[in-house]
């Protein structure tokens, strides 16, 4: 027999494995306990609520101090469908072990803290499917997890709340975040804090900020989460930002544009052994930065296109050592291709990279960073200073092997930074085409310049200006403008 409310339905009957709960269009009352005592379905013969489907709309209304309108604690295999809850203080809550349940094409506006809001060591393996959470500037998250694993939210719409679309908190792994369309939150799309948030999959969600969103994601803490083939876009500071002790993360297959300050910011002195591949990272002329790494060690950033950027394609600072970049192709950004600078910048190794300013900036700077090795790079069309500029204390640095040219107005420059660069090897190095000169030394002391191949400037192939105990040993000088070598500068060796 119909009952006026779910409420008033539950606390008649208990339903058994396979029961339906049909809920008729209007407003069907206010919060509603769902627990084993009420329904508690099978895997094979689930209890399904389920409101119309021909447009009509059923509504769970609540009402000041009112804190759930769904709540099911323990309940296990429960589905729930086409139904529209709002204005409670979470739209649904599932604690304890609520297991295996459904909600699908329900509907969340303006709940007073969250849509969904799971807390739960056994919180598992639940779907959230095809909803609509619109927070309406009053709510604080979409979806907030405290704790709860190997739950799945995939095709939700996601937008308008005070803070996250979709926040884990403390606990929370192997879930997986698919396919979601996430808007317009004012701080982040994805927040994933805590040092339990780990072997998360994220794939295949669109994350626009449309001017409000300070971060499409943000992960403190968490290890090994993958995410991939997302596209994040329109933020106010990073599209995604790895933060404190976020470690052994894979974020591969992104198309990350138009955020203002970082495409990608890595900042953390146990942000560790991230591997960041093969995204597209694109400034599109707004986006100020590409990738960012502050602190991290042992990090690999391989094989992505990072262009039209502001400011730097891939600047790394503060104290982020033994990390590497390779094969990554860096295109037309404005000031530096890639920038390295700090005295706690060490080890670090820039391999096999294609750095093409295309007509702007400059290749690649060293800015007193110490033991780094630059090799194997293609080093091109930089036409702000010099395809490579060495300064200040930047010390025992290797420049080796690397393809220099038509940049301007020379290929690599020790420029007039005091004190100046030190104990830097230069070696085995093809330096042509550039602008005046070949390799410029401008202030240096105590430098090796080996085996390079240095020819076809306008002026000259080697200038040495000043500096003392600068070695030239074996350097090859061809076709260079009025001067092969000038030697102006105290205690240089040639040989």
């Amino acid at each position: 027999r119909p009952k006026r409310t779910l409420t008033n339905l539950l606390s008649t009957y208990d339903l058994d494995p396979g029961a339906t709960v049909f809920i008729d269009t209007g407003s069907n009352g206010y919060a509603t306990r769902v627990d084993p005592t009420d329904a508690d379905g099978t895997v094979a013969s689930p209890i399904t609520f389920i409101g119309p489907t021909n447009g009509a709309v059923a509504r769970f209304v609540g009402a000041p101090g009112m804190r759930d309108g769904l709540f099911l604690t323990n309940a296990k295999n429960v589905r729930i469908r086409a139904l529209t809850i709002r204005e409670f203080t979470n739209g649904v809550r599932l604690e304890g072990a609520a297991t295996n349940n459904t909600m699908r094409g329900l509907m969340y506006p303006t709940n007073g803290f969250s849509g969904i809001y799971m807390n739960g060591s056994a919180v598992d393996q639940n779907r959230i499917v095809s909803n609509v959470i619109d927070g309406r500037d009053t709510q604080s998250a979409g979806v907030y997890l405290i704790s709860g694993d190997r739950n799945t939210i995939t095709n939700c719409r996601l937008y308008n709340t005070l803070n996250y679309a979709i926040h884990f908190a403390t606990g929370g792994a192997s879930n997986a975040i698919l396919e979601n369309a996430i808007y317009s939150n004012e701080s982040y799309g994805l927040h994933l804090t805590g040092a339990a948030v780990d072997a998360n999959f994220i794939r295949g969600n669109v994350i626009d900020a449309r001017g409000t969103q300070s971060s499409g994601i943000y992960c403190s803490d968490g290890d090994g989460n993958l995410v991939t083939n997302n596209t994040i876009f329109g933020h106010t500071l990073y599209g995604i930002e790895m933060d404190t002790a976020a470690a052994s993360n894979v974020i591969i297959g992104n198309t990350i544009r138009s955020n203002a300050q970082y495409g990608m910011y890595l900042n953390g002195t146990a942000v560790d052994a991230n591997r960041i591949v093969e995204n597209i990272i694109d400034g599109k002329g707004r986006q100020t930065n590409g990738i960012g790494v502050g602190d991290g060690d042992g990090n690999i950033i391989t094989n992505n296109t990072i262009r039209g950027h502001l400011g730097n394609g891939l600047a790394i600072g503060s104290t982020a050592a033994s990390n590497t970049v390779a094969g990554n192709n860096v295109l037309s950004n404005l000031t530096y291709g890639i920038y390295v600078s700090g005295a706690g910048v060490f080890r670090n190794r820039i391999v096999g990279n294609t750095i093409d300013g295309r007509g702007s900036g400059i290749g690649i700077r060293f800015v007193d960073a110490r033991a780094n090795v630059l090799t194997n790079n293609a080093i091109r069309n930089n036409l702000g200073q010099a395809g490579i500029l060495v300064s200040y204390t930047a010390a025992s640095n290797r420049i080796v092997a690397n393809a220099v040219y038509s940049n301007g107005p020379a290929g690599i420059e020790f420029d007039d930074t005091a004190p100046s660069p030190r104990e830097n090897t230069v070696a085995r190095n093809t330096v042509y085409r550039n602008g005046a000169v070949g390799i410029n030394i401008v202030r240096a002391t105590n430098n090796r310049f080996l085996n390079n191949d240095v020819y076809a400037h306008t002026s000259r192939a080697i200038f040495a200006g000043i500096g003392a105990s600068n070695w030239f040993i074996n350097n090859l000088c061809l076709s260079n403008g009025a001067v092969g070598v000038t030697n102006a500068g105290p205690g240089a060796r040639w040989e």
